[in-house]
């Protein structure tokens, strides 16, 4: 098994600094409308925000419980939101919120068809490289640049 931290899977950091908060997170005026346009609750615009927020940056849905507080903090008051606003989905919304956000960013989900392309990929590649790491972060690559979303590192290892 390929350790994750030696490849080029994305991860949020648990302590990310202000300065990657202001740059990477907070919601353009278009995203806003976007997502406003979708939800009737506060809940439901924290929720989708985060999700969309964390799927640019990640190219997968994270499971919720696994953003950091302070990502869902920042999210929280740029968006003017109390406290006690919720940011995890229920499991209705997240597979909505999912399917919504993946057309608006124009991301296929990973299929079939993914893993026929990766498997493709990385087969020609193992002609020259041989560290599972360096295969790994080629099938990375290949489905970003597909537009596909990522599957989890499990998935990718195997």
């Amino acid at each position: 098994m390929t350790l994750i931290d030696r490849t080029a899977y994305p991860r949020f950091k648990q302590y990310p600094s202000a300065k990657e908060l202001t740059e990477l997170y907070p919601p353009t005026l278009e995203e806003l409308k976007f997502v406003k346009s979708r939800v009737r609750s506060h809940e439901g615009l924290l929720c989708f925000m985060v999700m969309l927020k964390s799927f640019e940056r990640l190219g997968y849905f994270p499971h919720p419980e696994n953003v950091p507080i302070t990502i869902i903090k920042h999210i929280r008051s740029y968006l003017k939101l109390r406290d006690w606003v919720r940011a995890i989905p229920t499991d209705c919304q997240k597979r909505n919120y999912q399917q919504v956000i993946r057309e608006y960013l124009g991301v296929k989900s990973y299929d079939k068809a993914a893993q026929k392309l990766i498997a493709v990929v990385v087969s020609s590649a193992a002609e020259v490289k041989d560290h599972p790491a360096d295969l790994i972060n080629i099938a990375i690559e290949e489905l970003v640049k597909e537009r596909y979303e990522l599957p989890t590192f499990n998935s990718l290892d195997r």
